[in-house]
Protein backbone atom coordinates (compact mmCIF):
# COMPACT_ATOMS: atom_id res chain seq x y z
CA UNK A 1 0.00 0.00 0.00
CA UNK A 2 1.26 3.55 -0.97
CA UNK A 3 1.99 5.81 2.37
CA UNK A 4 -0.39 8.42 1.04
CA UNK A 5 -3.39 5.69 0.81
CA UNK A 6 -2.23 4.61 4.37
CA UNK A 7 -2.47 7.95 6.40
CA UNK A 8 -5.46 10.31 6.92
CA UNK A 9 -2.98 13.12 5.71
CA UNK A 10 0.98 13.64 5.39
CA UNK A 11 2.83 12.92 8.67
CA UNK A 12 6.07 13.96 7.33
CA UNK A 13 5.05 17.65 8.30
CA UNK A 14 3.57 17.36 11.61
CA UNK A 15 6.35 14.67 12.62
CA UNK A 16 8.95 17.54 11.92
CA UNK A 17 7.02 19.46 14.01
CA UNK A 18 6.18 17.27 17.08
CA UNK A 19 8.33 14.45 18.86
CA UNK A 20 5.87 11.65 17.60
CA UNK A 21 7.87 8.62 17.92
CA UNK A 22 6.94 7.80 21.69
CA UNK A 23 5.60 4.11 22.61
CA UNK A 24 7.82 2.37 19.54
CA UNK A 25 6.57 -0.95 18.98
CA UNK A 26 9.90 -3.36 20.77
CA UNK A 27 12.25 -3.69 18.24
CA UNK A 28 11.86 -0.84 15.72
CA UNK A 29 13.73 2.19 16.07
CA UNK A 30 11.62 4.61 14.09
CA UNK A 31 8.15 5.78 13.22
CA UNK A 32 9.28 5.29 9.42
CA UNK A 33 10.07 1.53 10.54
CA UNK A 34 6.29 1.58 11.99
CA UNK A 35 5.25 2.90 8.31
CA UNK A 36 6.55 0.33 6.45
CA UNK A 37 5.48 -2.59 8.76
CA UNK A 38 2.00 -1.07 8.51
CA UNK A 39 2.37 -1.26 4.69
CA UNK A 40 3.15 -4.80 5.07
CA UNK A 41 0.37 -5.81 6.65
CA UNK A 42 -1.95 -3.68 4.15
CA UNK A 43 -0.10 -5.67 1.74
CA UNK A 44 -0.63 -9.06 3.26
CA UNK A 45 -4.40 -8.61 4.01
CA UNK A 46 -4.41 -8.26 7.89
CA UNK A 47 -4.39 -4.49 8.25
CA UNK A 48 -7.69 -2.98 6.13
CA UNK A 49 -7.68 1.14 5.30
CA UNK A 50 -11.14 2.32 4.71
CA UNK A 51 -9.86 5.36 2.54
CA UNK A 52 -12.73 7.22 0.77
CA UNK A 53 -13.27 10.77 0.23
CA UNK A 54 -15.97 11.42 2.39
CA UNK A 55 -14.57 9.56 5.22
CA UNK A 56 -11.08 11.03 4.40
CA UNK A 57 -12.96 14.65 4.40
CA UNK A 58 -15.31 13.41 8.15
CA UNK A 59 -11.83 12.35 9.46
CA UNK A 60 -10.58 16.22 8.97
CA UNK A 61 -13.52 17.76 9.71
CA UNK A 62 -14.14 15.93 12.95
CA UNK A 63 -11.16 17.27 14.71
CA UNK A 64 -12.47 21.17 15.00
CA UNK A 65 -12.30 21.68 18.54
CA UNK A 66 -15.31 24.41 17.80
CA UNK A 67 -17.85 21.91 16.86
CA UNK A 68 -21.31 21.90 18.95
CA UNK A 69 -21.63 18.07 20.31
CA UNK A 70 -24.65 17.51 17.75
CA UNK A 71 -22.13 18.19 14.51
CA UNK A 72 -19.24 16.06 16.16
CA UNK A 73 -21.58 13.52 16.30
CA UNK A 74 -22.77 13.50 13.35
CA UNK A 75 -19.23 13.65 11.39
CA UNK A 76 -18.42 10.43 13.63
CA UNK A 77 -21.28 8.19 12.81
CA UNK A 78 -20.27 9.22 9.27
CA UNK A 79 -16.93 7.61 9.94
CA UNK A 80 -17.90 5.19 12.38
CA UNK A 81 -20.51 4.12 10.09
CA UNK A 82 -18.32 2.94 7.40
CA UNK A 83 -16.17 0.90 9.21
CA UNK A 84 -19.02 -1.12 10.94
CA UNK A 85 -19.98 -1.63 7.23
CA UNK A 86 -17.05 -2.88 6.57
CA UNK A 87 -16.11 -5.06 9.62
CA UNK A 88 -19.92 -6.86 8.63
CA UNK A 89 -18.74 -7.57 5.06
CA UNK A 90 -15.15 -8.95 6.39
CA UNK A 91 -16.31 -11.14 9.20
CA UNK A 92 -19.68 -12.44 7.33
CA UNK A 93 -18.70 -16.32 7.54
CA UNK A 94 -19.27 -18.49 10.14
CA UNK A 95 -19.94 -17.48 13.44
CA UNK A 96 -19.50 -14.33 15.21
CA UNK A 97 -20.16 -11.82 18.25
CA UNK A 98 -19.38 -8.15 18.51
CA UNK A 99 -17.25 -6.86 21.58
CA UNK A 100 -18.10 -2.78 22.78
CA UNK A 101 -15.54 -0.85 24.82
CA UNK A 102 -17.68 1.15 26.90
CA UNK A 103 -18.44 4.03 26.99
CA UNK A 104 -16.60 5.49 24.00
CA UNK A 105 -16.81 2.68 21.35
CA UNK A 106 -20.95 2.79 22.31
CA UNK A 107 -20.93 4.60 19.60
CA UNK A 108 -20.92 2.23 16.93
CA UNK A 109 -23.41 0.33 18.61
CA UNK A 110 -26.33 1.50 16.50
CA UNK A 111 -24.23 0.60 13.35
CA UNK A 112 -23.73 -3.32 14.77
CA UNK A 113 -26.78 -3.38 14.42
CA UNK A 114 -27.90 -2.20 11.51
CA UNK A 115 -24.82 -3.77 9.45
CA UNK A 116 -24.99 -7.04 11.34
CA UNK A 117 -28.29 -7.73 12.59
CA UNK A 118 -28.86 -11.13 14.56
CA UNK A 119 -25.06 -10.74 15.83
CA UNK A 120 -24.87 -10.92 19.61
CA UNK A 121 -22.99 -8.08 21.47
CA UNK A 122 -20.65 -8.10 24.76
CA UNK A 123 -19.62 -5.03 26.50
CA UNK A 124 -16.41 -4.24 28.49
CA UNK A 125 -16.30 -1.09 31.02
CA UNK A 126 -12.47 0.22 30.46
CA UNK A 127 -10.44 2.90 31.90
CA UNK A 128 -6.68 4.24 31.40
CA UNK A 129 -4.78 5.21 34.13
CA UNK A 130 -3.04 8.28 33.08
CA UNK A 131 -0.10 7.78 34.56
CA UNK A 132 1.26 4.29 33.66
CA UNK A 133 -1.32 4.44 30.04
CA UNK A 134 -2.82 1.25 30.78
CA UNK A 135 -6.05 -0.05 30.35
CA UNK A 136 -8.38 -2.37 32.59
CA UNK A 137 -11.41 -3.39 33.25
CA UNK A 138 -13.65 -0.71 34.92
CA UNK A 139 -17.43 -1.77 36.61
CA UNK A 140 -18.95 -4.40 35.03
CA UNK A 141 -17.91 -6.72 32.91
CA UNK A 142 -20.98 -7.77 30.33
CA UNK A 143 -19.26 -9.96 27.29
CA UNK A 144 -20.43 -13.56 28.08
CA UNK A 145 -19.25 -16.33 26.12
CA UNK A 146 -17.06 -15.85 23.05
CA UNK A 147 -16.40 -19.87 22.50
CA UNK A 148 -16.20 -20.93 19.49
CA UNK A 149 -17.05 -17.52 17.70
CA UNK A 150 -15.29 -14.83 15.95
CA UNK A 151 -14.97 -11.97 17.91
CA UNK A 152 -15.13 -8.24 16.63
CA UNK A 153 -14.01 -5.28 18.57
CA UNK A 154 -15.02 -1.97 18.10
CA UNK A 155 -13.14 0.92 19.81
CA UNK A 156 -13.16 4.15 18.35
CA UNK A 157 -9.10 4.94 19.61
CA UNK A 158 -6.15 3.04 18.87
CA UNK A 159 -3.47 4.82 20.32
CA UNK A 160 -0.63 2.79 22.56
CA UNK A 161 -3.38 -0.07 21.72
CA UNK A 162 -3.37 -0.70 25.65
CA UNK A 163 -7.36 -1.04 25.44
CA UNK A 164 -7.20 -3.40 22.58
CA UNK A 165 -4.95 -5.62 23.67
CA UNK A 166 -7.23 -5.31 27.16
CA UNK A 167 -10.38 -6.08 24.99
CA UNK A 168 -8.21 -9.50 22.87
CA UNK A 169 -6.74 -10.70 26.33
CA UNK A 170 -10.63 -10.93 27.73
CA UNK A 171 -12.52 -12.41 24.50
CA UNK A 172 -9.25 -15.31 23.76
CA UNK A 173 -9.85 -15.80 27.56
CA UNK A 174 -13.64 -16.22 26.58
CA UNK A 175 -12.77 -18.84 23.87
CA UNK A 176 -12.80 -16.69 21.10
CA UNK A 177 -11.52 -18.47 17.84
CA UNK A 178 -9.94 -15.20 15.96
CA UNK A 179 -10.80 -11.65 16.52
CA UNK A 180 -10.93 -8.15 14.01
CA UNK A 181 -10.72 -5.19 15.65
CA UNK A 182 -12.14 -1.93 14.19
CA UNK A 183 -11.12 1.63 14.72
CA UNK A 184 -11.51 5.23 13.42
CA UNK A 185 -8.57 7.22 14.87
CA UNK A 186 -5.26 4.94 15.13
CA UNK A 187 -1.50 5.30 15.37
CA UNK A 188 0.76 2.97 13.49
CA UNK A 189 2.54 1.96 17.12
CA UNK A 190 -1.26 0.78 17.96
CA UNK A 191 -1.76 -0.73 15.04
CA UNK A 192 1.52 -3.11 15.28
CA UNK A 193 0.41 -3.87 18.94
CA UNK A 194 -2.48 -5.54 18.20
CA UNK A 195 -1.06 -7.16 15.04
CA UNK A 196 1.19 -8.86 17.79
CA UNK A 197 -1.48 -11.55 18.32
CA UNK A 198 -1.65 -14.04 15.62
CA UNK A 199 -5.39 -14.45 16.98
CA UNK A 200 -5.88 -11.21 15.27
CA UNK A 201 -7.16 -12.15 11.84
CA UNK A 202 -8.02 -8.34 10.40
CA UNK A 203 -7.35 -4.93 11.56
CA UNK A 204 -10.23 -2.49 10.67
CA UNK A 205 -9.24 0.90 10.78
CA UNK A 206 -9.72 4.33 8.90
CA UNK A 207 -6.51 6.32 7.72
CA UNK A 208 -3.90 6.48 10.51
CA UNK A 209 -2.27 8.94 12.23
CA UNK A 210 1.09 10.49 12.84
CA UNK A 211 2.14 9.12 15.59
CA UNK A 212 1.69 9.65 19.43
CA UNK A 213 2.68 12.11 22.58
CA UNK A 214 4.57 10.98 25.39
CA UNK A 215 1.20 10.99 27.28
CA UNK A 216 -0.02 8.41 24.60
CA UNK A 217 -2.23 11.11 22.62
CA UNK A 218 -2.95 10.31 19.05
CA UNK A 219 -1.75 12.97 16.51
CA UNK A 220 -2.58 13.41 13.13
CA UNK A 221 -1.16 15.51 10.11
CA UNK A 222 -4.33 17.38 9.34
CA UNK A 223 -4.10 21.16 9.73
CA UNK A 224 -4.97 23.41 11.71
CA UNK A 225 -6.39 21.07 13.72
CA UNK A 226 -4.26 17.99 14.62
CA UNK A 227 -5.59 16.09 17.43
CA UNK A 228 -9.08 14.90 18.46
CA UNK A 229 -9.08 15.31 21.85
CA UNK A 230 -11.23 12.56 23.90
CA UNK A 231 -13.90 10.86 21.79
CA UNK A 232 -16.62 9.78 24.83
CA UNK A 233 -16.50 13.36 25.95
CA UNK A 234 -16.87 14.59 22.86
CA UNK A 235 -19.68 12.36 21.32
CA UNK A 236 -21.51 11.82 24.91
CA UNK A 237 -20.43 15.41 26.89
CA UNK A 238 -18.02 15.35 29.65
CA UNK A 239 -17.74 13.58 32.80
CA UNK A 240 -17.42 15.70 36.04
Amino acid sequence: MKKAELFAAPPAPVRIRVKLDHHLYPGLETLLDHDRQCAHLADEGRLTVCGSHALRQAMREVKNPNLAMHEFQELADRILAQLAKAAAHATSEGPRKAAIAMRAANAFSPFVRRFMPGTPVGFLGLSRDHDTLKAAVAGSDKLGSFHGMHAVLFDPMLATGGSMVEMIDSVLDRGATGITTVSAFSSPQGVLQVAAYDEVKRIITAPLEAGLTDRGYIVGGHTPYAMLGDFGDRYYGPVE
